[in-house]
């Protein structure tokens, strides 16, 4: 397993993201907060099962992405995240509630 440290928030690796199939896919997004400010951010997961609970829930047709490394989330995710419109990333939202702390990209390093 691998690692990052984002100040006072470790990432860890593989990560998984939801993609929503549609004519395009699109991550999974959700609302949350960061600051006191409303923000829109991309769901990332660091187990299966959390996937498989989010996909359950929201019913649709989706996929999970395995991100590998640091490096990956670096150069593909992040940067994917940012060409669909968000600043932010979730680690691990909670399945019933979708409460999860925001993250923003630009705040990341590797």
């Amino acid at each position: 397993m691998r690692s990052m440290d984002d100040g006072d928030f470790l990432i860890t690796f593989p990560l998984y993201m939801v993609v929503c199939k549609a004519d395009e896919p699109a991550p999974l997004a959700l609302s949350g907060e960061h600051d006191g400010e409303k923000v829109r951010g991309v769901a990332f997961f660091t187990e299966v099962l959390l996937v498989e609970r989010m996909r359950d829930r929201l019913g649709v047709d989706s996929e999970a992405w395995l991100i590998e490394t640091p490096l990956r989330l670096r150069e593909v995710y992040l940067p994917l995240c940012k060409e669909a419109g968000y600043g932010y990333i979730a680690i691990d939202p909670n399945d019933e509630t979708a409460e999860c702390i925001m993250l923003p990209i630009d705040g990341i390093e590797v």
